[in-house]
């Protein structure tokens, strides 16, 4: 399931935006199914990224996927002479400097309120790994000074 739909697209751009990089054959619709197609390798794109902190699929999808997820299949849809411009290349660099930080644990997802107090929750992190624990050092250069 994407991210995003196409009345993503037009609630933040417009009809006309997405009439603009989206019709295909040039019959003044747009075409669904390229919308589709981007929006849902968009939705990989960035998954490919939250995987490495976060199972997936998440329980709700945060805003900031939503919007991360228009810009990226917006860019795609541009391309080809299909409308491509300066200020869409620049939302995608945008949208992936931004899910590099999600990976890094840079910036936390937000998935909205999934225990019902009122309060928005954070996406399930993975497990970091082991912990490993130890006693504290009997030698260190300390205690073997005199030595």
């Amino acid at each position: 399931m994407p991210h995003a739909t196409s009345a993503n697209i037009t609630e933040r751009y417009g009809d006309d935006y997405l009439l603009v990089i989206a019709d295909r054959d040039d019959d003044d619709f747009v075409d669904s199914d390229a919308v589709d197609l981007a929006l849902s390798d968009a939705t990989e794109h960035i998954n490919g990224h939250l995987a490495a902190r976060y199972d997936l699929p998440l329980a709700s999808v945060p805003a900031v996927l939503v919007r991360l997820c228009v810009d990226i299949a917006c860019y795609w849809l541009g391309q080809d002479g299909f409308g491509g411009s300066e200020l869409r290349r620049q939302r995608f660099d945008d949208a992936n400097k931004t899910l590099e930080k999600i990976a890094a644990g840079k910036i936390v997802l937000l998935v909205g309120d999934t225990d019902g107090d009122g309060t928005e929750d954070e996406a399930g992190p993975k497990s970091e790994g082991a912990l490993i624990t130890s006693e504290t050092r009997l030698f260190s250069r300390t205690t073997l000074s005199g030595f």
